[in-house]
């Protein structure tokens, strides 16, 4: 028996065994087209026989070659809507075979609101989205698949940046993978300023408490110190003022209070109390006393609206 590894063209081959030969035919590095191949067999000194021969063509065809690419809608920012879009491109020369399936990673930051594209099937598990074409959809050389629009939300406190990675497998291709690195605008915070008396301030009195309360209502995080102040107007001072996570410092007629952490959006800080007092001599004309203040952030500063507090 004869054995022997053919390329394109004609191999010539000799047997001690009358009867058939065997040809092994090595297709691998064979290019597109039509290849024939042509094995002889002939006797020897000991078996004498004929001359005869074996002719085979071989049509190779070209396999597909899928490319993933991801591409964003837009630029991302924290507590914002966002999207990407994930193609899938045939740029091989034969035709897809077989099912196909890209998925895609969902980065920390995100929260998916939905993924779907014609002619794709999309589910969700965890952080990862799968999207499955059946084997009748043949995608031809050159040509590509509609693309798949992934939604979603950035979330309020996301990283400077976030990586989207999609791989392809399947339909005859070997698989593919492709990332996207996309910057996160930090949101800007806004804050509100509130102050809320207890009743009346008597002359005298040097325990009268306001509190104070700073919420964030978004979309961003503040960034950087955030100081609250608040003064007072004459004839009245500021005892103290004090809360949890705050540092306090009195200046009459101010006070100023700081914290470095961050307040994400629809979040308040713990209230600040501050403590007042109005002097027993305290002119018999005077029916209130004005108290102003602000607070800010490296990227959100708010006024305290006037409040007016009844004297006693």
């Amino acid at each position: 028996m004869c054995s022997s590894d053919l390329t394109s063209g004609e191999v010539t081959a000799g047997t001690r065994t009358l009867g058939g030969g065997t040809a092994i035919l090595d297709l691998a590095s064979l290019t597109e087209g039509v290849h024939r191949f042509v094995a002889r067999f002939t006797g020897d000194s000991v078996n004498t026989t004929a001359a005869v021969s074996a002719e085979v063509t071989v049509s190779v065809l070209s396999a597909a070659s899928l490319e993933v690419s991801l591409t964003s809608t837009g630029p991302l920012s924290a507590g914002a809507p966002g999207g990407i879009t994930v193609n899938v491109r045939n740029t091989g020369n034969g035709p897809t075979m077989g099912p196909i399936t890209v998925t895609l990673s969902i980065p920390q930051g995100v929260t998916l609101t939905s993924a779907s594209g014609d002619g794709w099937s999309c589910s969700v598990s965890g952080s990862t989205i799968t999207c499955t074409r059946a084997s009748s959809d043949v995608l031809a050389g050159g040509a590509s698949f509609a693309p798949i629009a992934v939604l979603f939300s950035v979330v309020a406190d996301a990283p400077p940046a976030l990586t989207f990675t999609a791989a392809s497998s399947g339909g005859g291709s070997a698989s593919r993978s492709a990332s996207i690195n996309l910057d996160v605008t930090p949101g800007t915070a806004n804050l509100e300023f509130t102050v809320t008396p207890s009743g009346a301030l008597a002359r005298g009195q040097t325990n009268y408490q306001l509190i104070g309360g700073v919420r964030n209502t978004g979309p961003g995080p503040t960034r950087g110190t955030v100081t609250a102040s608040f003064s007072v107007a004459s004839p009245a001072f500021v005892v103290g003022a004090g809360g949890s996570g705050w540092s306090c410092s009195v200046t009459n007629p101010t006070v100023s209070c700081s914290r470095a952490d961050a307040l994400i959006a629809g979040a308040s800080y713990p209230n600040v109390v501050i403590t007042v007092g109005l002097p027993a001599d305290a002119g018999a004309s005077l029916s209130s006393v004005t108290m102003t203040g602000s607070v800010t952030s490296q990227n959100a500063p708010a006024p305290l609206p006037p409040v007016q507090v009844s004297v006693a």
